[in-house]
């Protein structure tokens, strides 16, 4: 897969900073903005595996390797610098039919483990040479409903786990 990346790099402060000269009515050219717009390319190679049986088990399995280039394209001039995002990761997922239906459609729990190995930049600023991650949740196939364009909804919530840190997530995920 070949990648092309657009974005906005900007601290905490010059984001406080922002919204507190727009409350207080500032003009915007007094607000240094300490943020840059930064543009990358890149590719990723994966090896994925999918299998579904008859009674509605899924496993997925991918091993991925990514490498994306990040530039410093506008914004502050005195930001200099560039990044390679580099992720090595090996993810898997696997669904189980519950035998409970909402919209007249089957729910299945989710269950997702994931491996990555962040070297270069993206390790050095997460301060981290591994992240783990488990998953449990639950995916309702909604191809056959009234909802359009969706044909799968999935919410999810996430324990992630690297050398010095930790969080939780849930997300929400949808098909087309």
């Amino acid at each position: 897969m070949a990648h092309v990346a657009l974005g906005r790099v900007q601290s905490d402060i010059s984001v406080a900073g922002q919204v507190v000269g727009n409350r207080l009515g500032l003009d915007p050219a007094l607000l240094k903005d300490g943020g840059v717009a930064a543009g990358g390319y890149g590719a990723s190679l994966s090896l994925v595996y999918n299998q579904r049986w008859n009674n509605d088990y899924e496993a997925d399995v991918s091993l991925r390797h990514t490498h994306i280039r990040l530039k410093p394209i506008a914004g502050d001039k005195e930001l200099v610098g560039d990044a390679d995002a580099i992720t090595t990761t090996l993810w898997t997922r696997l669904r189980v039919p519950t035998g409970a239906e909402l919209f007249d459609r089957p729910i299945r729990v989710v269950y997702e483990a994931t491996g990555s190995y962040p070297p270069g930049d993206q390790g050095e600023v997460l301060d981290t040479d591994w992240l783990a991650q488990v998953g449990f949740g639950g995916e309702i196939d909604l191809s056959e409903t009234w909802v359009p364009w969706v044909t799968t909804t999935r919410l999810m919530a996430r324990y992630t786990r690297g050398e010095v840190l930790e969080g939780f997530s849930i997300g929400l995920a949808a098909s087309f």
